[in-house]
């Protein structure tokens, strides 16, 4: 009977290098696979969406645009969902099959650079031999009471390979734990020509939800 072990070896390295934080580009497109867990104040079961989907980044603009599947738990099917984010406008654009829903964007974007205080994590190799790559994390402080750790590949180009949040929200209303995994990640390029533009059903005077 044949069997297939799929393994991955990641090493870690105790090298003593400086390394320094760095930036990715302000605009990149990539495949998401996106883990998210809220748990709201007073409740016993948190409230958990798991999407796999395209992202459009763009920090020069203050914009992002997801485009996937987001799975249904009553149902246990896929859902196709296009989410457009204007961080200038405060205001997020949820478009299903139900329609265009708009609601006020309670939260801020996540930068593109890691700040000059974050804590270098680890430095370690994922794979084997020649096909392994390097990887930093660093982690630290996000928005006053979460953690934010996250993973770059050492390419020169600082390509998010995973990001994690958790911790309370700084309002106190819920805990959080998110995590982000990164492939495909394309720089300096959107994956449409104009992947931010508002489909008509959005265009339209709606109430905020």
């Amino acid at each position: 009977m044949m069997k297939l072990f799929l393994m991955f070896y990641i090493f870690v390295s105790c090298q003593s290098v400086d390394y320094t934080p760095c930036c990715l580009s302000n605009k990149f497109t990539a495949q998401m696979m996106r883990i998210e867990a809220r748990l709201t104040t007073g409740a016993t079961k948190p409230q958990i969406d798991d999407v796999y989907y395209t992202i459009n980044y763009d920090a020069n603009h203050g914009k992002e645009m997801s485009n996937g599947y987001i799975l249904n738990p009553i149902t246990g099917h896929r859902e196709h969902y296009t989410e457009y984010k204007d961080y200038n406008l405060n205001k997020k654009y949820t478009v299903n099959s139900s329609g265009c829903a708009v609601e006020d964007l309670n939260e801020l974007m996540i930068p593109s650079c890691i700040a000059a205080n974050y804590t270098l994590h680890r430095h370690y190799r994922l794979g084997n031999g020649q096909h392994s790559v390097g990887v930093t994390s660093w982690e630290g402080v996000y928005l006053g009471t979460l953690w934010l750790n996250i993973h770059f590949i050492d390419d020169g180009h600082c390509t998010p390979m995973a990001l994690n949040i958790y911790g309370p929200t700084p309002d106190n209303a819920k805990e959080l734990l998110n995590t982000y995994i990164f492939s495909d990640v394309q720089l300096d390029q959107f994956s449409s020509k104009e992947p931010f533009t508002l489909p008509q059903s959005c265009n339209h005077d709606q109430d905020v939800g």
